[in-house]
């Protein structure tokens, strides 16, 4: 038993569910989970004792009775035994994967069951492989986006109108990355229920268009905002559930067209996050728009990693991956017809065609839930990489953690990132 298991928060109940593993049910909402909220680990009853039989009363409530004593009681005297952990076949330590690794053989033997993870965009290309292939594996995924994901959902729930375990279920709730009022409406709905948060995958990007208005509703331009301060928004409003959820992470799904970033320095940072008009007039412009914020986003995580290690914090292990070619994207497929030609004839000169979305999802999926993946940051599908040159600038990176937090925290009253 870990430190996180000495203890049970007043609010939460032990019981026991199917197949003799012990649940933990919530006094205030009546939410139901399989995991212990705190250590996040299942645990199993020991055998029953002889001396302990059970019976069915006439409200169809299980009594248990002591022959040796005839006490009875409503509640399971294993309850009060000794727990066992349910055993894992693959042992714990660094497995490689090559780049065909699918997300079920990426979490074969993992303890995956009945873990919650947020997907932000997870209704179109690598997100939804994502959701596809985790809902197969018993995890319950809250998707996030404009439009439902094309396969069958839940809707999210409220206080009000939930009070069961969720099991494994697909949610989906609207939320327009373009006007952020949505993303804090859902960050203070989720926070109500209790659950806990094992991954936020953040899986949006959008190609600057010449035709778009710049600046959204909240005065951010739109581009950014989409990419970068709406995620990070997203997740700074749910820092307090991953830090009480152990082992979660927060998974930013990026690409190669970081690397082609043009920010050098601390004074390059400013006008990246503010765009002139004539950025957008112009192929190249855009191109060079859409990688440095791809560039920030990864950055900002570096950032973020690092503020929670300086405070020695455990969780969240914050991670970038780049899940390498995806065949299916819908960026990809809409590049036909925008100005983003480029983009399609480079799919096909590159691009492998026997890798499928699975496989592309298998190395985000290492990212967010393998037990075994701690000390790398930046990873291309299921192997670590070294970031960027320019990342080694610790100046930069402070810079664009304080260039990003003073713009939204201009615009909104924001919590402390770390508690």
């Amino acid at each position: 038993m870990n430190d996180f298991e000495e203890i049970l928060p007043r609010e939460w109940i032990m019981e026991v569910s199917d197949g003799n593993l012990v649940q933990y049910r919530n006094a205030n909402t009546g939410i139901v989970i399989k995991r212990h909220p705190l250590s996040g680990d299942k645990r199993y009853l020991s055998p029953m004792p002889d001396c302990w039989s059970s019976w069915i009363d006439e409200h169809g409530n299980t009594l248990f009775i002591n022959s040796i004593n005839g006490s009875k009681s409503y509640i399971d005297p294993r309850l009060s035994l000794p727990f066992s952990r349910f055993p894992n076949s693959r042992p714990l330590k660094s497995l490689q994967f090559d780049s065909l690794a699918t997300v079920s053989e990426v979490l074969n033997d993992c303890e995956v069951d009945g873990k919650f993870v947020i997907i932000l965009g997870g209704t179109s290309g690598i997100g939804l492989g994502l959701t596809k292939s985790l809902i197969q594996l018993g995890v319950n995924i809250i998707c996030l986006s404009r439009e439902p994901p094309p396969v069958k959902w839940l809707p999210f729930p409220s206080i009000d109108n939930f009070r069961t375990s969720p099991g494994s279920h697909l949610f989906w709730t609207y939320l327009d990355l373009t006007r952020l009022q949505t993303t804090i409406d859902f960050a203070e709905s989720f926070s109500r229920l209790g659950w806990p948060i094992d991954s936020i995958i953040i899986s949006v990007s959008s190609l600057p268009e010449s035709t778009q208005n710049l600046k959204s509703v909240d005065g951010f331009d739109l581009t950014l905002q989409v990419n970068l301060f709406a995620p990070i928004l997203l997740i700074r409003l749910l820092m307090h559930r991953l830090q009480d959820t152990p082992n979660s992470t927060i998974v930013f799904v990026s690409c190669g067209a970081l690397r082609a970033s043009n920010i050098c320095g601390p004074e390059d940072i400013y006008s990246t996050l503010e765009p002139l008009r004539s950025t957008y007039e112009t192929t190249k412009g855009r191109i060079q728009l859409y990688a440095n914020t791809k560039f920030l986003q990864v950055a900002f995580a570096y950032a973020l990693r690092n503020a929670t290690q300086r405070r020695n914090d455990q969780f969240p292990i914050i991670y970038a991956c780049c899940p390498g070619q995806i065949p299916e994207s819908k960026h990809v497929l809409k590049a036909s017809w925008s100005g983003w030609w480029w983009y399609k004839i480079l799919r096909f000169v590159t691009y492998p065609f026997v890798k499928s979305m699975d496989c592309c999802a298998a190395g985000i999926v290492y990212c967010a839930l393998h037990p075994t993946v701690k000390d790398a940051f930046i990873f291309e599908e299921c192997v670590p990489i070294l970031v960027p040159e320019v990342m080694n600038n610790q100046e930069l990176i402070k810079s664009v953690w304080n260039h990003i937090n003073e713009m939204m925290e201009s615009n909104m009253k924001l919590p402390p990132w770390i508690r």
